[in-house]
């Protein structure tokens, strides 16, 4: 008997692929990849802040936005492929398009002192927490 693999993800993917072609949605070589993709995002907490960590290979400083209303972070980045000169593109799979994401932070950051750094593809968001927010510890006594 012989086992194969089998994923229903990769079947969904075959049949996103095939809808987006049937109605008009890939344009060809050069917009083929140009959809919204997801990158992946780990949080982190601690007794002063929250953290936020994204993973955005190929985005550049300019391409990465970060704004707050209303008790949401909203995360939009954009990821281009780039064009190779004298060059006619036969496949794309380099994931390229727009990304949009958002956090609900509330009213427990200080939405003033939030900073973001963008390295070596890894976006970094600090959101420090309000005093009254952070833990408190408490004193017990021995009697």
């Amino acid at each position: 008997m012989r086992i194969i693999n089998w994923s229903p993800w990769g079947e969904l993917d075959t049949f996103r692929r095939s809808f987006e072609r049937a109605f008009g949605e890939d344009h060809g070589a050069e917009g083929a990849n140009q959809h919204t993709w997801t990158p992946s995002a780990n949080i982190y907490e601690d007794e002063n802040s929250f953290t936020i960590v994204l993973d955005l290979p190929g985005v550049e400083k300019d391409g990465a936005e970060l704004n707050v209303e209303e008790g949401v972070l909203r995360i939009k980045a954009e990821k281009k492929t780039p064009a190779v000169e004298g060059k006619t593109l036969l496949r794309e799979e380099l994931t390229s398009g727009a990304y949009e994401r958002t956090f609900t932070i509330g009213d427990t950051v200080e939405e003033e002192k939030i900073t973001a750094e963008l390295k070596d593809g890894v976006l970094t968001i600090s959101l420090p927490k309000k005093a009254e927010v952070k833990p408190k510890k408490i004193e017990v006594k021995v009697v």
